[in-house]
């Protein structure tokens, strides 16, 4: 539903590349799974827990490895975004708690985001 790709490469000059998809999260599936309880919040959140922590454990070790501080740089690929990835039960149901969760729990991990191929529309949402 949300395709991610992270893969434990060896740092380069300090950053190892996540790339998100968003153009291809599949926003809508993921809110009916969560609102017809297949999938609850709480399970959908430690999945991301455990990606979280398995990308922090990489983080330290390749920081321990190179001896310098070792951070993330989100290519965030907007191909294919659309307001319709952004409804309001998506919004207030999953990304609202992902994005506290994600911001209490993992501050400054990412060292850059970068925004790839981003539509007109991403003006709006960006505000």
């Amino acid at each position: 539903y949300l395709p991610c790709i992270i893969e434990p490469l060896r740092s380069c000059n300090g950053l190892i590349p996540v790339v998100l998809e968003v153009g291809e999260w599949d926003t809508k599936g993921l809110t009916k799974l969560i609102q017809s309880n297949e999938l609850s919040i709480r399970e959908f959140l430690a999945y991301w827990i455990h990606i979280y922590e398995a990308l922090n454990l990489h983080l330290y070790q390749e920081s321990y490895r190179t001896q310098r501080l070792v951070s993330v740089e989100e290519l965030c690929d907007l191909s294919g975004l659309s307001l319709a990835h952004f409804s309001h039960p998506f919004v207030s149901h999953v990304l609202k708690p992902w994005i506290e969760m994600t911001q209490s729990n993992y501050p400054e991990t990412a060292m850059s985001i970068v925004f790839l191929r981003p539509p007109r529309i991403f003006s709006l949402i960006w505000k």
